[in-house]
């Protein structure tokens, strides 16, 4: 396995147990939706009025489901994806391999959805290439 890509994967699993913990806490600032109904005019995913821990946990359940039914490690696939095998992925990479290699469409997750979760990763690095991973 390559070791370039541990920081990575540490601030991945990092980030979904800071995300699963905001989401365990109750809102005070909206009342409770009802969910289970569906209403047609609700706008559609990556229209950007979805709560932002909503959609990281929801890309990050897909790309994890992909990623398993797939057999990929995300070790691997970052080994794959990065093209010029800086330790990071950039942008393009990123998208690229949740399109290409886990064959997520872009009905299952739009990519406005996708940029919001390689944002919120990328925030976690402290810093360089504002477009990597």
């Amino acid at each position: 396995q390559p070791r370039m890509y541990t920081n990575i994967l540490l601030k991945w699993r990092a980030k979904e147990a800071e995300d699963a913990k905001s989401l365990a806490r109750p809102a005070t600032s909206l009342p409770a939706v009802n969910r289970s109904k569906s209403v047609g005019w609700l706008a559609s995913s990556g229209s950007g009025l979805e709560d932002k821990h909503e959609v990281l946990l929801s890309v990050r359940q897909k790309l994890n489901a992909a990623k398993r039914l797939r057999g990929f490690t995300w070790e691997h696939l970052f080994a794959l994806c990065d093209e010029d095998k800086s330790g990071t992925l950039s942008w393009k990479e990123f998208k690229n391999m949740t399109r290409d290699l886990l064959g997520v469409p872009e009905r299952a997750v739009c990519d406005t959805d996708l940029k919001v979760m390689y944002d919120h990763v990328d925030s976690t690095r402290g810093g360089g290439n504002a477009n990597s991973v």
